[in-house]
């Protein structure tokens, strides 16, 4: 049980926004898990992809790969892992490929997740929600705007405004929604929507929090343009 709140408490940093000590709390469970439980378990298949996701969010797409890419293989293996646990830590691991540049493994995996997700009886629109987003990230990255624009909207769509005072889901989907349109150079419709994400994340998430400042950063090149 202390390992399980450890890593729940590196998630919830990795959260709030403390990526380095997510890092080194993640890596500590990690090392422990192995230890304990040897390689192949389904706690350290998780504690590789909380690894990669940190990873990928520290600017170390290459390296969060190779982690989620030996999570992967350990689930293969096992017949424990949940079908929506083993979905939502394939999207993870595409958005990783996709920050590394293979596109091809990318598109393959995330839409494997997405395939998982809908086809399960009961479907959790939030996670499937977190997928389609996901996809749409990886189509602005090869360039694919007008089907990245798509999947934001629809993404924008199954998260509708949630409480102002608590509540990022949904500005987390306007402001990729609004780099597609920035992209598509609807200028006027994209300055809309990232200001309204900016302002809903520095209230709710920070000034200084990674997934804010990745909105800033679009919404300042907006301005230069």
């Amino acid at each position: 049980f202390a390992l399980i709140s450890k890593a729940h408490l590196a998630t919830a940093l990795r959260e709030s926004g403390d990526l380095v000590q997510s890092e080194l709390i993640t890596r500590e469970v990690l090392a422990s898990r192995r230890r304990q439980l040897g390689e192949e378990n389904r706690a350290v298949a998780m504690s590789l992809n909380d690894l990669g996701i940190v990873l990928r969010l520290t600017g170390h797409a290459e390296k969060a790969v190779i982690e989620q890419k030996h999570a992967q293989s350990i689930r293969v293996a096992l017949s424990d892992v949940p079908p929506q646990e083993a979905a939502a830590a394939r999207v993870q691991y595409a958005l990783s490929e996709s920050g590394a540049g293979n596109y091809e493994d990318a598109h393959r995996d995330v839409e494997a997740g997405i395939a998982q997700l809908t086809g399960m009886k009961a479907v959790d629109q939030e996670q499937l929600a977190n997928a389609i987003l996901a996809n749409a990230r990886i189509e602005l990255a090869e360039r694919d705007v007008a089907v990245g624009c798509t999947l934001a909207r629809q993404a924008l769509s199954m998260r509708p405004p949630d409480d102002p005072d608590t509540g990022w889901r949904h500005a987390e989907a306007q402001g990729v929604y609004g780099e597609c349109l920035a992209k598509l150079g609807q200028i006027g419709s994209a300055r809309y929507q990232l200001q309204a994400a900016l302002a809903a994340l520095e209230r709710v998430r920070g000034t200084d929090h990674w997934m804010t400042r990745s909105v800033r950063t679009t919404l300042l090149t907006l301005r230069k343009a």
